[in-house]
């Protein structure tokens, strides 16, 4: 009877394939440990390309943003300008109007003689403001 674990092999070619099986158990482990890596260097560079996406993103949106910022910005100056020209007109149109009133008073006052006798008294009037003064004949 034989031995169960009797395969028919002499001592040195056990050894010999007891050692191609445990190279090919090495080679075998070696080759999951890449597969391994190569897996885990996708799952980096998909990470990091996602990474790069959102950084893009957020870029982009930043930069949205400022352009938005920067037109508030120019349309708040531009409505602060109106407010100023408005002002401004509606000081030049006041002025404007107190100097037609001032030369329509002129116009008014220069209507009236400049000169008229109650005998020997002469009222004299220049401008508007009325002098008083003695005739003496």
């Amino acid at each position: 009877m034989k031995n169960k674990n009797d395969t028919g092999l002499t001592p040195a070619e056990k050894r010999k394939f007891g050692q191609m099986l445990s190279l090919r158990r090495i080679n075998f482990e070696k080759q999951k440990i890449i597969m391994e890596m190569q897996s885990e260097q996708m799952n980096l560079q998909i990470h990091q390309s996602e990474k790069n996406k959102h950084a893009q993103e957020i870029r982009e949106y930043n930069q949205k943003v400022v352009e938005y910022d920067t037109k508030l910005f120019e349309r708040e100056e531009k409505m602060r300008l109106l407010y100023v020209l408005k002002q401004r007109e509606k000081e030049d149109m006041q002025a404007e109007k107190k100097r037609q009133n001032l030369q329509a008073f002129a116009l008014q006052n220069m209507n009236i003689p400049t000169k008229f006798s109650l005998g020997k008294i002469t009222l004299a009037s220049i401008s508007g403001i009325s002098t008083l003064g003695f005739i003496f004949s």
